[in-house]
C-alpha cells in the first residue's frame, strides 16, 4: 500500500523560492559571533560619525567591513 503522503515529499522541490540545505559553492557561508567586551565609547564615536554624515550603514557592518580591512592587510606582511 503506498503511504497517502509519499506523494507529497517532492511537492515544491522546483519552486523558485524553496528552501535549500547547504551550499557546496562560493557562497558567502556566515557564522554568528557576538563580540565581547565592546567599548560604549567605540559605538558612540560611530553613531557621531553617522549623524555628521561621515559613514553610513549599521554598526555592525562598520565592525565587519574594518576586520575584513585589517586581515587583508594582515595577509600582505
Amino acid at each position: 500500500m503506498v503511504d497517502k503522503f509519499s506523494k507529497l515529499n517532492n511537492i515544491g522541490n522546483n519552486a523558485a523560492l524553496s528552501e535549500k540545505g547547504p551550499s557546496t559553492s562560493n557562497d558567502l557561508v556566515t557564522k554568528k559571533k557576538l563580540v565581547s567586551n565592546l567599548p560604549v565609547k567605540a559605538e558612540e564615536r560611530f553613531n557621531e560619525l553617522k549623524q555628521k554624515g561621515k559613514v553610513s550603514g549599521t554598526f555592525n557592518a562598520y565592525i565587519l567591513q574594518a576586520l575584513l580591512n585589517n586581515l587583508d592587510i594582515d595577509e600582505k606582511k
